[in-house]
């Protein structure tokens, strides 16, 4: 029974581990693209919430000078 077994696994072992190897290594390919996806989101957020103050600093500056 263990001999059967044994040769079972090592026949199919040829098939599965370079499949698995495959698989794993796109999970944490995709694992990397949505963190690096996160990281680009909160850096575009962070860009455009200071665009934006900027813009509300150079209204208020501008309007002290020009009254």
């Amino acid at each position: 029974m263990w001999q059967r077994l044994r040769q079972t696994i090592s026949r199919y072992r040829k098939w599965v581990v370079p499949r698995a190897r495959d698989l794993l290594e796109r999970w944490t390919a995709n694992r990397e693209k949505g963190r690096e996806n996160t990281r680009r989101t909160a850096a575009r957020a962070r860009f455009w919430a200071d665009l934006r103050e900027g813009q509300r600093e150079a209204e208020v500056h501008s309007s002290r000078q020009n009254p």
